[in-house]
């Protein structure tokens, strides 16, 4: 863990870790008492520190310091991110409520070696975490070569993930997270961004496609805030087919989530909906809940001709 080729900041993680198994060693009795301590002092020095932990981790951030996050940002969601031992308490919590995937929280405990983690996904022409392809092998050697660049520019520091984040709200976002802000997301908001992304497949894109992609994600956003002057530009232009059109039209009078499930199947959004319960986000439900209705209703009507025309 502490070789630079496969983790970064190895030594400061393992002495994170380190902590953590002192401390409950300490609280369970295992550890041996320090010089002028009695077995008893030194569990309930272990304790301390574990309640510690917990407080801070359960009361100040999320009513303090996560609370001061959602007025500035304007967004709902949004945290301040936990520093330390706090990162690894709140990463295990995302886990165990679906909210975070185990491949993106390891990446707080070991912070894999940029150089490694590209040699190995080149290698194989995937990213490990989600699965895409880099760059298109069926392609010709110059788009392959943007493709691999493109990669490249993305995976070492700052600015190539600046970059990388494409929309303005994107690029709003990796800001607000560079000041130690994050924008989590719920389990139903998990759920059913894991559910699109297995639709999309994984070839990887052109320099063409993602730009058409990213610029349509940018109208979108715009339309969703109010501002019309990105998408009426675009169609001054005719750089949106008249089914983009009604598309874009379409998707700004719905929230994200809703966008997003418009398309599932029945089940898939019962799935959505079970989620947002379990999170116990009672505006997610409503709005799920909704859509399970109006899909039902939809399924309903389509399954009644068949059944009288027999």
């Amino acid at each position: 863990m502490t070789n630079p080729l496969i983790s970064w900041f190895g030594a400061y993680h393992w002495g994170l870790l380190h902590g953590f198994a002192e401390a409950a060693k300490s609280a369970l009795g295992a550890q041996e008492p320090s010089p002028g301590r009695s077995k008893a002092e030194e569990v309930g020095k272990g304790w301390d520190r574990l309640a510690l932990l917990g407080l801070i981790t359960m009361a100040l951030f999320p009513f303090v310091f996560d609370k001061k996050a959602k007025e500035l940002t304007g967004d709902e969601h949004a945290r301040v991110r936990r520093p330390g031992p706090f990162g690894y308490v709140q990463a295990a919590e995302d886990v165990a409520e679906h909210k975070q995937s185990v491949s993106a929280a390891a990446q707080k405990v070991v912070t894999p070696s940029p150089i490694t983690k590209s040699a190995v996904e080149l290698g194989f022409n995937r990213e490990l975490f989600s699965g895409h392809e880099i760059y298109d092998p069926h392609a010709n050697w110059q788009t392959q070569t943007d493709q691999i660049g493109r990669y490249l520019m993305g995976g070492f520091g700052q600015y190539g993930q600046y970059q990388r984040a494409a929309t303005t709200e994107q690029k709003h976002k990796f800001l607000w997270r560079q000041a130690g802000v994050e924008f989590a997301k719920t389990r139903a908001e998990k759920l059913a961004g894991d559910i699109a992304a297995s639709k999309v497949g994984t070839e990887a894109e052109s320099a063409e496609d993602q730009e058409n992609r990213v610029r349509r994600r940018e109208i979108l956003d715009q339309l969703r805030q109010g501002n019309y002057q990105p998408f009426n530009e675009a169609r001054g232009k005719r750089e949106l087919t008249h089914k983009q059109i009604l598309s874009l039209e379409h998707r700004a009078r719905l929230s994200p989530l809703e966008d997003t499930v418009h398309n599932f199947t029945l089940g898939a959004t019962q799935r959505v909906l079970d989620a947002a319960k379990a999170d116990k986000d009672q505006k997610e439900i409503d709005l799920l809940e909704k859509i399970v209705r109006q899909k039902r209703a939809r399924a309903h009507a389509w399954q009644t001709p068949v059944a009288a025309s027999q």
